[in-house]
């Protein structure tokens, strides 16, 4: 672990055999930096104090694999940032949570599968703060939260031969992906608090909300041929289908 005035960082990590056939991955890293000034003297006010950056990483599997023709596993990935931007109000902190797992059945010369899915979603919070004096920067009101929450998650699948004399592999599979992503935003009255007595401030002066979706799939076959040697020929297929 190596560590200083400015940067901190940690990390470990393991492979651990479990009972038959199952097996595990685990790791971790913690990691934290900064003391940067974000305002320059003479600007600088007693509120500016020096920005810091916290991130946190978790990521563990488990993996099952019976026979050589079965083998399938569950993985999960946490992560997390916390960022002080230079105010003792302001800040933008992000949490991810991302989960997937796999199959993988059969072997090529019969005709092989390979499934994947996986579960994602993220939550972004921000705070903006504005002076009460730009001049001696004393003091700071919140002026904007912000919520960013966002969702992701799909599957894939493919199966694959191989194949004797000319024809040497057949593919063809599938991959769906949805995707959703939302911004929530709160503006507060600042105007009047640098006289402290203002009745609005404070008080929100309004919301603004907007998000959407996307959704992506499509279908595809591949096939390679070797009539003779050095000659290798490979034709594809895709098709896409694209929803907003």
């Amino acid at each position: 672990m190596c560590s200083s005035d400015l940067a901190r960082h940690g990390y470990i990590a393991a492979g651990l055999p479990a009972v038959g056939a199952f097996s595990a991955n685990v790791s971790g890293d913690y990691q934290e930096g900064g003391g940067y000034n974000m305002i320059n003297n003479p600007i600088a006010g007693s509120i500016d104090n020096v920005s810091q950056v916290i991130q946190r990483n978790a990521f563990g599997r488990i993996n099952y694999a019976p026979s050589p023709k079965l083998s399938t596993f569950v993985c999960e990935h946490l992560f997390g940032d916390s960022r002080n931007t230079g105010t003792p109000l302001s800040y933008a902190n992000r949490d991810q949570r991302d989960l997937s797992a796999g199959l993988d059945w059969g072997q090529s010369s019969s005709g092989a599968l390979g499934i994947r899915a996986w579960d994602g979603r993220q939550i972004e919070q921000q705070r903006s703060t504005a002076f009460r004096s730009g001049a001696t920067r004393a003091a700071e009101d919140s002026s904007l939260h912000a919520a960013i929450p966002s969702h992701d998650w799909g599957t894939s699948l493919i199966w694959t031969k191989t194949m004797p004399g000319m024809f040497q592999s057949f593919s063809v599979g599938g991959d769906y992906r949805h995707y959703q992503g939302d911004f929530n935003e709160i503006d507060y009255n600042t105007s009047g608090c640098a006289a402290g007595t203002a009745a609005t401030c404070g008080t929100i002066a309004r919301t603004v909300s907007s998000g959407g979706s996307q959704a992506l799939s499509g279908i595809f076959a591949q096939a390679i041929l070797a009539p003779w040697t050095p000659l290798r020929v490979e034709l594809s297929a895709r098709g896409d289908r694209w929803e907003d």
